[in-house]
């Protein structure tokens, strides 16, 4: 199990999931948890975790076992008896983390500052009230399937548009609040965004003719920055991480990249949605990594 590559035994996350309290309804969660971590590749596993940035694992749980299991959808990132669930998975996933993956602060990871994402969250997506498909069937999965994908975020941002119901300013506000942070220039690209979209806001955009891919493509569009504003202290001429495809820039004056306007992500396909939420317009926007894995939990299930 990344990053330390630990052995993860169906016994040892069976252990590290009791003494998060966790019952035995919930192993399947937490296996596939494992084995979707393990997906991700040396770059989202390893590297990330061990990044002196406050990465962290997001757990997302679609299909049935949602409901079976009681893992709220409505404010589900918050605490509270209705997150005890929640709570439980993203405990038992964080300590299989630490004592599977050695994880350890200082030592796995290197994080500069450190965040409370590092306690994991697990949410499920709020299905019934999406006007659009359930985004593990965007991975390929069946509407019937239950699944658990692992996101690696990197902060997390609230973006309020309350009172608004027109579809297309909803997306601007959601794109607008959405430019933030620095864009890399290296082999990875430019990272990915997680948009936690509450009810309220996928309800006007999906009745008013937007489909999820529309939504997407539509706030890719429309959120735009300043390339130089985005990379104003990262070392262009003579830096080997910077990308073939950005060499381009070694040529121009540090006010030419400022005038450049270039959207904050590399592609539409970049923005992934979830509608997870209760009342009012208030979306979180996570930044992310492009390494997402998506696993079904129903083969672990007896």
């Amino acid at each position: 199990m990344p990053p330390g590559f630990g052995l993860a035994t169906v016994e040892k996350i069976a252990i590290n999931a009791a003494m998060a309290g966790a019952k035995p309804e919930h192993m399947p969660v937490i296996i596939a948890s494992v084995k979707a971590l393990s997906q991700m590749g040396s770059h989202g596993g390893t590297s990330l975790l061990m990044s002196t940035s406050p990465q962290a694992p997001l757990l997302v749980v679609n299909g049935p076992i949602a409901k079976e299991l009681g893992i709220n959808a409505r404010s589900a990132l918050g605490p509270g008896r209705d997150n005890q669930v929640n709570i439980t998975i993203g405990r038992a996933f964080s300590l299989c983390l630490r004592n599977i993956g050695y994880w350890y602060p200082g030592q796995m990871d290197m994080d500069t500052i450190g965040t409370t994402r590092k306690f994991v969250h697990c949410i499920a997506e709020n299905e019934d009230m999406s006007p659009w498909e359930p985004f593990h069937v965007n991975q390929g999965f069946r509407a019937s399937e239950s699944t658990v994908s692992v996101f690696i975020t990197n902060g997390e941002l609230d973006v309020q548009d309350q009172g608004n119901t027109n579809a297309e300013a909803l997306l601007k506000t959601l794109a607008y609040g959405s430019i933030f942070g620095t864009r890399g220039l290296g082999m990875h690209g430019g990272g990915q965004r997680l948009i936690l979209m509450p009810p309220d806001v996928a309800g006007p955009v999906g009745d008013q003719g937007f489909t999820k891919d529309d939504a997407r493509t539509f706030i890719h569009h429309h959120a735009k920055n300043s390339l130089g504003k985005m990379i104003q202290y990262t070392p262009i001429k003579g830096e080997a991480r910077i990308a073939a495809a950005w060499r381009w820039l070694e040529n121009l004056t540090e006010q030419e990249i400022l005038d450049i306007e270039v959207s904050v992500l590399d592609s539409p396909e970049d923005w992934n949605i979830v509608v997870v939420g209760a009342d009012r317009a208030k979306t979180a926007v996570m930044p992310t990594t492009d390494n997402i894995a998506t696993v079904g939990i129903d083969q672990y299930r007896t």
